[in-house]
């Protein structure tokens, strides 16, 4: 990112290369200042976001089977400290895929979360049997975007996701008629598709490496960018 700093009244790069914030320092570090994963200094952040900071102490309150709270409740009745959460805020913060405890917490949601028929996930669901039929646009998104950046992006569970979200993902300026599912939902399909939920499915393919893309993955992009940009909201 060139001249990024004419932009603002002063230079916030010590501040944000500070040792207080692992995961800044890091981000920083890679994406503000082109530093390429093996450096030293880059490698050296990376290692730190397990060690202090947020990420540990999101772990430590972890369960032994990988999730947070009461397993049931890993959507709702516990926002925003549920299981869902916890994988979302790990993923923003860059935690290490190869950590043990943070692949638990991926085959938790998955196990749970995800209505396995379809590949979409439900903020209800059973170990046993998976997420039910009340799948959420949003939540799909959120945890493909998760799950991708925590080292999940070639799983079969997590390409079946994208696969929903390519052929059933809508952008209407509403309304939508048709109220048989997926789209019985009003939280997510009534005068207008929901702009929370184009948003994230917008990041989930975002994080997806782009040679990973599939037609449907970009044609998807294309129509979430031409959907919010009708609206003015930018």
């Amino acid at each position: 990112m060139k001249d990024w700093t004419s932009q603002l009244k002063a230079d916030p790069t010590d501040w944000l290369l500070g040792s207080d914030d692992p995961s800044v320092r890091y981000l920083a570090l890679r994406d503000l200042l082109g530093r390429g994963e093996n450096d030293p200094e880059v490698r050296e952040a990376k290692r730190q976001i397990m060690l202090s900071g947020i990420v540990p102490k999101v772990l430590a309150k972890q369960e032994p089977g990988g999730h947070w709270g009461k397993p049931e409740h890993f959507y709702q009745n516990s926002k925003y400290k549920g299981t869902v959460w916890n994988l979302i805020l790990l993923a923003e913060l860059c935690a290490d895929p190869a950590d043990e405890r943070i692949g638990n917490a991926c085959e938790f949601v998955l196990r749970w979360s995800q209505h396995r028929p379809s590949g979409r996930f439900s903020y209800k669901g059973t170990e046993k049997n998976g997420g039910n039929r009340t799948v959420f646009s949003c939540l799909t998104a959120n945890m493909l975007f998760a799950l991708v950046r925590l080292g999940y992006g070639r799983d079969d569970r997590v390409v079946k996701g994208f696969e929903w979200i390519s052929e059933h993902q809508r952008f209407d300026l509403g309304p939508y008629p048709n109220k048989e599912w997926p789209y019985q939902y009003d939280l997510c399909w009534s005068n207008h598709t929901c702009r929370s939920g184009a948003v994230k499915v917008l990041k989930a393919v975002a994080e997806a490496p782009e040679e990973e893309r599939t037609s449907g993955m970009r044609r998807k992009a294309e129509e979430g960018t031409e959907f919010l940009l009708a609206q003015r909201i930018f």
